[in-house]
């Protein structure tokens, strides 16, 4: 006897809806898996911002700090060549004396002011990273916002109804007399 187009089609609609409704099972565990990798990746870029912010603060103090030394050093520097001049029978408050220790002063602060500008370009670069990873953060919040399953579901719904409907129409069309 075997299975009637009746009972064909009524299997074909209902594997159609049971795909459909699996189909958008799936596409919402996407959406909430893709939702979750975006937050993730947003609260690491913020963490990557947090990291700049400190790097960029240390720069700038380490910065200070090995300026400050260098004109430690400078003031050493210049009480050793007025020692040297002294010990070496120079007048230390001579014109020729005071040359050589206003040189030294005055390289000594181009120095430091070179390993003041250095920390500053270096802490620049910590503060560029640390905008780029606010925008990087922003944007994965921006597509963990717009992850909806429902617009993905509507589509695989709409797609679904449709396939249902061919097979009825078809069903009825084909069937003996029409009806069934």
């Amino acid at each position: 006897m075997g299975i009637s187009a009746t009972t064909l089609t009524y299997i074909a609609i209902a594997s159609t809806a049971a795909s459909t409704t699996m189909t958008m099972a799936g596409q919402a565990q996407q959406a909430k898996v893709a939702k979750n990798r975006a937050n993730y990746q947003a609260a690491i870029a913020r963490n990557n911002q947090t990291i700049a912010q400190y790097q960029k603060a240390d720069t700038l103090k380490r910065g200070e700090v090995a300026k400050q030394e260098h004109r430690q050093k400078v003031v050493q520097l210049k009480g050793q060549q007025r020692a040297a001049l002294a010990a070496s029978g120079f007048d230390v408050n001579s014109d020729d004396a005071l040359d050589i220790l206003a040189d030294t002063a005055e390289i000594g602060e181009l120095d430091a002011l070179t390993i003041e500008n250095n920390a500053k370009r270096e802490a620049w670069g910590f503060e560029i990273e640390g905008m780029n990873a606010s925008n990087q953060a922003t944007l994965y919040d921006y597509e963990a916002a717009n992850q909806n399953p429902l617009t993905a579901q509507a589509g695989t719904l709409f797609s679904g109804i449709g396939s249902v409907a061919d097979k009825w129409a078809w069903h009825k069309k084909n069937s003996v007399g029409g009806i069934s």
